[in-house]
C-alpha cells in the first residue's frame, strides 16, 4: 500500500569556483552527518547544474566526489555501515557531448533535469503534454542508452500551470496531465494505455510548491507557496494518478 510507505528524501550541497575549502569541508561533513543521523535519507547530491556557470566544471566535481568518498570513508565508526548514495543533477544538455566524462564519474547513480522540448515551445499554442511526452520518452532513450552502466534517475520535470511572461503553454489542466503521464512513464512504465518501457529508476517532480523568488519563471508547483509551517493550497490531484 503506497499510502503506508515510509518517505525518503535527498539532501544536497552546492558549491562554486569561488566557495572556499573550510566552506567546502563543512557542506560535506554536515551532509554526511545528516545521513548518519536520519533513516530516511537517501542519497546526496553534489550539487545541480553548476557545471559550465562560474568557472566550476568536470574538475571542480571530480575533486567534489573524490573529498567526499573520503571524508565519508573516515566518517565515525559506530555508522552500522551506514554510507552515502552520491550523486550530481546534470543539466539534460550537459550530457551532449560528454557521455565518457560523465560515465567515468565516480557516481552512484546519475540525474537529469528533464525538460526536452518544454522551454523550446512554451509560447507555441499548439505544443501539447502528448508532444512533451514524446520528446521526453525519446530523451529517456537517448541518455539510458548512453549511460547504461548506471542507473538513472529525473531530478526535475514539470509544467507551468501560469506564468506571469505570458508561456501560452501553462494551464491547470496541462499541469494534471503532464503530472499523471509522466508519473504512469516512470512508475508503470506505461504511455497512453500502452506498455513504454524505460529504466528510470525513479523521478523527483518539480516541484512541490510555488517559488515567488523565481519570479516569471514561477508557478510550477503542485501547492501554492505557503508559510514556514505549512504549504499553501494544493493546484492539481495527485491521487489520479497514485490511487491507481
Amino acid at each position: 500500500d503506497l499510502q503506508h510507505k515510509r518517505i525518503q528524501v535527498a539532501i544536497g550541497i552546492y558549491e562554486t569556483s569561488t566557495t572556499s575549502a573550510s566552506d567546502k569541508t563543512s557542506f560535506i561533513s554536515n551532509a554526511i552527518s545528516f545521513v548518519e543521523t536520519f533513516d530516511f535519507i537517501h542519497s546526496v547530491y553534489l550539487g545541480n547544474e553548476q557545471i559550465g556557470v562560474n568557472s566550476f566544471g568536470f574538475a571542480e566535481l571530480t575533486q567534489t566526489i573524490s573529498d567526499y568518498r573520503t571524508a565519508d570513508s573516515k566518517s565515525y565508526p559506530d555508522k552500522y555501515g551506514k554510507s552515502s548514495l552520491i550523486s550530481y543533477a546534470f543539466r539534460q544538455t550537459t550530457y551532449n557531448g560528454n557521455t565518457a566524462t560523465i560515465n567515468g564519474l565516480n557516481l552512484d547513480f546519475l540525474s537529469v533535469n528533464l525538460y526536452s522540448q518544454y522551454f523550446a515551445n512554451f509560447n507555441s499554442g499548439t505544443f501539447s503534454v502528448d508532444d512533451q511526452m514524446t520528446a521526453i520518452i525519446s530523451d529517456i532513450s537517448t541518455l539510458t542508452t548512453a549511460h547504461s552502466s548506471k542507473p538513472m534517475v529525473i531530478t526535475e520535470t514539470g509544467w507551468q500551470n501560469y506564468n506571469a511572461d505570458t508561456r501560452v503553454v501553462a494551464s491547470h489542466q496541462k499541469q494534471q496531465d503532464f503530472y499523471d503521464k509522466v508519473s504512469k512513464l516512470v512508475y508503470q512504465k506505461t504511455y497512453n494505455g500502452s506498455s513504454s518501457p524505460n529504466t528510470i529508476s525513479f523521478m523527483f517532480y518539480f516541484v512541490l510548491s510555488d517559488e515567488k523568488w523565481k519570479g516569471g519563471d514561477n508557478h510550477w508547483g503542485i501547492y501554492y507557496q505557503g508559510t514556514s509551517t505549512s504549504l499553501g493550497r494544493k493546484k492539481i490531484s495527485t491521487d489520479s494518478f497514485w490511487s491507481k
